[in-house]
């Protein structure tokens, strides 16, 4: 895998368990392996399974739900784990018993996912759906398709758009099975090492203010384009 540089205003947040403060991540990482014909297969019958679950699997734009995930018998998921991180494991100690879903959507629109996973990244690989663009705020956006990896911090606020578009849009993603994404999504928790590799700090609230990070309960982040905007305060407050 290979990273890419954060640019965007740096910010932190409180852990809800420990009450402990960290700074959002300022890179993420990118990586490949490709769909084999044993994960293609599991691909078409999720997609079958949403044909004759539609009813269930009834999802809006910008929408995301779990699926079956893959049995022992269709698939080696730590083999998959492994191939997927490379390098990336070679530098930092990671869990191979983070929680595993499968995950399908019709994009989503910039949010972060600080309840629940306020102290983790995610690992998302792409394993089947048309191309789509995957965009984290202030770092960049990177055009996703069957094969590709995205290892990230999911407190930064990112998004699924569609191929070439700047903003979120709720128009155009189409209505077949064919135009949903399918992910094979880790949520992993953060070690030591892995927040090196990150480049996460963990402090006090008083210090992170004064090396120029924002908390991220004042931040304003556009749902549609993912813009940030740090409000500015006023003198003495």
């Amino acid at each position: 895998m290979k990273p890419i540089e954060a640019t965007a205003p740096k910010f932190y947040h409180k852990l809800a368990a420990t009450g402990e403060y960290r700074t959002v991540a300022s890179r993420f990482f990118l990586g490949h392996v490709p769909v084999d014909a044993a994960w293609a297969a599991i691909g078409e019958a999720r997609q079958k399974y949403l044909v004759a679950h539609a009813n269930r699997f009834r999802l809006g734009v910008a929408e995301i739900d779990s699926m079956p995930s893959p049995s022992e018998e269709e698939a080696d998921m730590d083999a998959l784990f492994s191939a997927i991180l490379g390098n990336v494991q070679s530098a930092a100690v990671i869990p191979h018993e983070s929680d595993t879903q499968l995950l399908t959507c019709l994009g989503a629109m910039f949010h972060n996912d600080l309840v629940g996973w306020d102290d983790s990244v995610f690992l998302n690989w792409y394993l089947a759906g048309p191309p789509r663009d995957f965009v984290i705020a202030g770092v960049g956006a990177v055009t996703l398709n069957p094969g590709d990896a995205v290892l990230f911090d999911p407190s930064r606020p990112h998004a699924l758009l569609r191929k070439d578009y700047s903003r979120f849009t709720t128009v155009g993603w189409g209505d077949a099975i064919e135009d949903r994404s399918l992910f094979v999504a880790w949520d992993i928790d953060l070690t030591p090492q892995l927040e090196d590799l990150f480049d996460i700090e963990r402090s006090n609230e008083k210090t992170l203010q004064a090396n120029g990070f924002a908390n991220i309960d004042d931040l304003q982040v556009m749902k549609a384009t993912g813009a940030v905007r740090v409000p500015r305060t006023r003198h003495g407050s």
